[in-house]
């Protein structure tokens, strides 16, 4: 049974939030990047004036919800499907922006707010939903990056101890109580203006190997630390150390 009150549905998404604050506020977060201004940790201060395009995997969409420094910077583009209204409302009480629209459903209106209303926000997008397939990259993130001029950081997310929810096409990722996390942003991406379609699926195509390299590179080295037990900084930041894609990359190609 859909939940369709918006007071229930503020209840349990007050409910939702207190509970995964308590989780975070228990664990040990280690943020990692070849670019501080790039981090999720980022005070994004004015000395800090570049707001990115943040792509996140859906699975793992609640650790940069609540691992973010600063949640009122971050804007979110969110299904318009009646189930999203709890994930809506949930950014919205952090203090962020929701605007709503996906590629099956408002997607021209949601474009349009985001070229017109993300001015000073981070925009976080899940680029494989809203109904997947998993971890399968597709142009949304791309083209809003080219129309906005604002280059994307691909992000990694691992913890040590987690829960998974199962869903129809993917599972929701929560982290454990007392479990380490690690949050990992890759180089940023810039994107050309005006891109075609050839480019539109060249740069699909780069930011799907960014965003694999990222988690195959954080898994590994996490991997290693467990078995070799060396320290952090010898391992983990060299997930995001190799990923740098450049237009005259593109253009060389």
């Amino acid at each position: 049974m859909k939940i369709q009150s918006p007071f229930l549905i503020r209840c349990g998404a007050w409910f939702a939030i207190s509970t995964m604050r308590l989780i975070i506020s228990t664990c040990r977060l280690e943020y990692c990047s070849p670019d501080p201004k790039t981090r999720l940790d980022c005070p994004f201060g004015p000395d800090v004036p570049e707001r990115y395009v943040v792509p996140v995997w859906h699975d793992l969409l609640l650790f940069p919800t609540f691992t973010a420094r600063r949640s009122d910077l971050c804007c979110g583009l969110v299904s318009r499907h009646d189930g999203a209204s709890f994930l809506s409302t949930a950014i919205e009480m952090l203090g962020g922006k929701a605007i709503r629209g996906s590629s099956r459903k408002g997607a021209t209106t949601a474009l349009k707010q985001m070229l017109t209303q993300t001015d000073g926000y981070h925009i976080l997008i899940t680029p494989d939903g809203p109904m997947g397939p998993r971890r399968q990259m597709k142009q949304g993130a791309i083209l809003m990056a080219s129309n906005l001029q604002r280059r994307i950081v691909p992000t990694a997310y691992w913890a040590s101890r987690v829960w998974r929810i199962k869903g129809s096409w993917t599972d929701i990722v929560i982290p454990k109580p007392f479990s380490k996390i690690m949050i990992v942003s890759g180089e940023a991406i810039s994107i050309p203006p005006e891109l075609n379609r050839e480019d539109i699926i060249y740069w699909t195509n780069h930011l799907q190997q960014a965003m694999d390299q990222l988690h195959a590179e954080l898994e590994a080295s996490t991997t290693t630390a467990k078995s070799s037990k060396l320290e952090p900084d010898q391992t983990e930041c060299s997930a995001s150390s190799q990923l740098q894609i450049s237009g005259s990359e593109r253009h060389a190609a």
